[in-house]
């Protein structure tokens, strides 16, 4: 046991010295994270954090990047249920899909079927926090909507052209699926996952670490949630009920997302809200249990086979609340993984040290932790 004052630099300097390997859980991570970041980098001691905090991550890439890569530090961020699923589910897509078909992937589509528990005040006081470092800016703004704000900084990374980014942009708008006959709306989340998913490929495609190729530079990933399924038991009905019914609980989930949104640019509406969050709390260990997280992902091949392109697909889901049992999961798996599994190099590279994701610093290695308690992450 070892105690700290996480606002001395000194103190966390010390602390890093003594381990291998930093967890955090502090939130907002834009207000108290980066001491600790700093920290770790100097040091050369690994990292990961729960942070969904996309102004957070680009700030410490900016500011230690260059430091992370002298001393070897692995600086992991978005190691919950932001945003692994995500991540690791991706992965698994495009590696199966060259495994089997000997193809890259066009296109992966992360579906969230299912998502009970609760939500944090800690989460919850972090997306004030993002709204905040956002402001009226315009160009903050139209920064932020970028689906590769976290890959400007990776060497050599060439930014798609015009036309995929906008197919990359993440909207408020329903959509419905013709692979899936289905309406969806974007998830909560997808902003910070489809990030994370982009950074994992532009890491893969530009680091000569990488033992096979990145996604590609056209690569189209896209998160959505049915509503329907997802908070609702309209499922069971009959499917032309549930249809129409599926249909004006996305229209009402979207325009309440927007509408959320637009209220928390206003500091007064903001700092209400700051106030009627409780510190510390969040759901009990009973609804914890009987949560439960299913995102369904389907992936389509970029080359022909047989004269058609092929259509993979695949599950990630676990019993448990997503946001509090699972993520304490995910986040001490890939604890372990940077300990034990995957070793550093002596290159200094993108992909060996600095700011990695969790695909990229763990890849198989944590998918198959995650397997061996109880995850389901496997093509179906």
């Amino acid at each position: 046991e070892y105690e700290t004052d996480s606002t001395n630099r000194d103190s966390l300097l010390q602390m890093c010295k003594k381990t291998r390997v930093i967890i955090t859980t502090v939130g907002p991570y834009i207000q108290y994270g980066l001491p600790l970041v700093e920290a770790c980098v100097e040091t050369g001691t690994d990292y990961c954090d729960l942070t969904g905090e996309a102004a957070f991550i680009q700030m410490a890439i900016t500011k230690y990047q260059k430091r992370a890569l002298e001393t070897g530090a692995r600086i992991v961020s978005c190691c919950g249920y932001d945003s692994i699923p995500s991540d690791l589910g991706t992965f698994m897509m495009v590696r199966e899909m060259e495994k089997r078909y000997k193809s890259p992937c066009s296109s992966v589509q992360h579906i969230v079927q299912k998502c009970s528990g609760g939500v944090s005040s800690g989460t919850m006081l972090s997306g004030i926090a993002l709204m905040e470092s956002v402001g009226f800016s315009i160009s903050k703004h139209i920064a932020s909507t970028d689906p590769y704000m976290l890959c400007r900084t990776i060497p050599g990374f060439k930014h798609p052209d015009i036309l995929t980014t906008i197919k990359n942009h993440v909207g408020i708008l329903p959509h419905f699926n013709f692979l899936t006959y289905e309406w969806e709306a974007p998830f909560v989340m997808a902003a910070v996952n489809s990030l994370v998913v982009h950074r994992s490929n532009a890491l893969f495609e530009f680091s000569k670490l990488s033992q096979s190729k990145g996604y590609g530079n056209s690569f189209l990933y896209s998160e959505r949630v049915n509503v329907g399924k997802a908070f609702t038991k309209i499922s069971k009905l009959p499917k032309p009920v549930y249809f129409v019914l599926n249909f004006f609980f996305t229209m009402f989930y979207c325009f309440s997302l927007g509408l959320l949104f637009l209220l928390m640019l206003v500091p007064p509406l903001r700092s209400y809200a700051r106030s009627r969050i409780q510190p510390n709390s969040g759901p009990s260990r009973e609804v914890q249990r009987k949560a439960r997280f299913e995102s369904a992902f389907i992936a389509t091949s970029a080359n022909k086979v047989n004269g058609e392109h092929v259509i993979l697909k695949g599950e990630v889901s676990a019993q448990g609340d997503p946001g509090y049992f699972n993520t304490a999961r995910m986040i001490s798996e890939t604890a372990l993984c940077l300990a034990f599994d995957v070793k550093k190099t002596n290159s200094k590279t993108a992909l060996s040290h600095g700011f990695l994701t969790p695909a990229a610093a763990c890849g198989d290695a944590l998918l198959t932790r995650l397997r061996k308690i109880g995850f389901k992450m496997e093509i179906i």
